[in-house]
């Protein structure tokens, strides 16, 4: 089920392509790999294509993180597959990549678009990247103590230990680069643009990204919203059941 795609510039993307069907694009969050998405590993009747970004999991690493470059990548790695229509599903950073995939990538057709706890647009301060950069390099337990637990609404002893061990797994500099690239990027302009069917899958108790934020851009932008409660930012982790079932009646339902 692991494979590896070499994309253009030498770089090895590892991803994970799972049974037959529709074909599904799962794209991981900021700081995460394709483990994320272990709920959704059985769905089926679904091609479930799942790669680690670059610098994340199991990829390698890269001189390169334009948001140009990420692009390129998921390009690269669906045209190797020979896949010409999808849906696609981002959790959080990665409903942001999906969503700039969805309306640049015109060789393909996408059904399909869905937001798991995704911004709107990521904002950062001057002074909250630095010292983001700065947590994330040098007072990486701190990090672990005051960032990861504000992912979860309850935030388990298994749950962060997965987190912490699959955020290990990638580079630093990946991640600080990530922010930079991203920091001031809109999806608004993007989600009226795109044709696809979009949902908006919100957590209720969401930290990293408000919950009324997200509920009052996406009411106007996307086609449904779909409120999960009790569950926090990472919530296909704390309610995997349910998030499945969301997201298999999402897919199966004809646009």
């Amino acid at each position: 089920m692991e494979y590896i795609a070499i994309m253009s510039d030498g770089t090895r993307i590892v991803y994970d392509a799972i049974d037959y069907g529709h074909t599904v694009l799962f794209i991981h969050g900021w700081a995460a790999t394709r483990a994320f998405w272990h709920p959704v590993r059985n769905l089926p009747g679904f091609r479930k294509i799942i790669p680690d970004l670059r610098g994340h999991g199991d990829s390698d690493r890269s001189k390169d993180y334009s948001l140009e470059r990420i692009l390129m990548d998921l390009s690269e790695l669906l045209r190797g597959l020979r896949v010409t229509e999808l849906s696609i599903v981002g959790h959080s950073l990665g409903g942001i990549i999906a969503a700039k995939f969805a309306s640049q990538a015109s060789e393909f057709k996408v059904r399909d678009l869905i937001l798991v706890a995704t911004p709107p647009e990521i904002k950062f301060s001057k002074l909250k990247l630095l010292n983001t950069a700065f947590l994330l390099r040098f007072l990486t337990p701190v990090a672990r103590r005051t960032i990861t637990p504000r992912t979860l609404y309850q935030p388990r002893k298994d749950l962060l230990e997965f987190i912490w061990r699959e955020s290990a797994k990638g580079s630093i500099k990946a991640y600080i680069e990530f922010l930079k690239t991203f920091n001031g990027v809109s999806i608004v302009e993007d989600l009226k643009a795109i044709k696809a069917r979009k949902v908006a899958i919100i957590p209720k108790y969401d930290l990293a990204v408000p919950f009324e934020y997200q509920k009052s851009a996406y009411s106007e932008l996307c086609d449904e919203i779909i409120v999960i409660d009790e569950a926090g930012h990472n919530l296909m982790l704390e309610k995997p059941e349910e998030f499945a079932q969301i997201l298999n009646k999402i897919l199966s339902k004809e646009k």
